[in-house]
């Protein structure tokens, strides 16, 4: 099996609806209000056999850039207006940096990249410090440590002279 890093655009989400009435239990009255969420997908066990009356509970897929509602309306068979709670068992997390799913905006490595420049282009004496560090380091490992930085010697020997 083969995984690719294809992006995600939709994701299938349990919703519970509480104190729906029995008359919406239907496969179409549940597919009906599913569908003012997403899309419907399957019902529950529970809830097609109507045993645990407590809430109906379906699966729906929905659009990874939708926001979750957590309240539907409709019309009932009288043209009145019904309104509904959903729960979610699970809502996607979403990052409010880089508009991407699956974490949040304080694990953002985008952010921290960003940050990371942003910093290196304000502070570039600071940049130009680490690196000179870091030749030093580099060139101390190259001699075994035995040597000091190239023309350190030099320039003090000069100064003496």
């Amino acid at each position: 099996m083969e995984f690719t890093r294809e992006e995600l655009y939709t994701v299938p989400i349990w919703v519970r609806m509480s104190g729906l009435d029995f008359k919406y239990w239907s496969p179409k009255g549940l597919s009906n209000i599913g569908s003012l969420l997403g899309k419907p997908l399957m019902v529950e066990k529970n809830t097609e056999r109507k045993t645990g009356l407590h809430f109906a509970r379906l699966l729906i897929e929905v659009e990874m850039d939708t926001t979750l509602q957590d309240k539907v309306w409709f019309h009932n068979e009288k043209g009145a207006l019904v309104d509904q709670k959903i729960i979610y068992d699970w809502k996607p997390t979403l990052c409010a940096f880089c508009n991407k799913y699956g974490h949040d905006e304080d694990e953002c490595r985008k952010k921290k990249l960003n940050s990371a420049e942003k910093a290196r282009r304000e502070n570039p004496v600071d940049e130009v410090i680490k690196t000179t560090q870091m030749d030093r380091q580099k060139q101390q490992v190259q001699d075994g440590g035995k040597s000091s930085w190239p023309g350190k010697t030099e320039a003090i020997t000069n100064r003496e002279e």
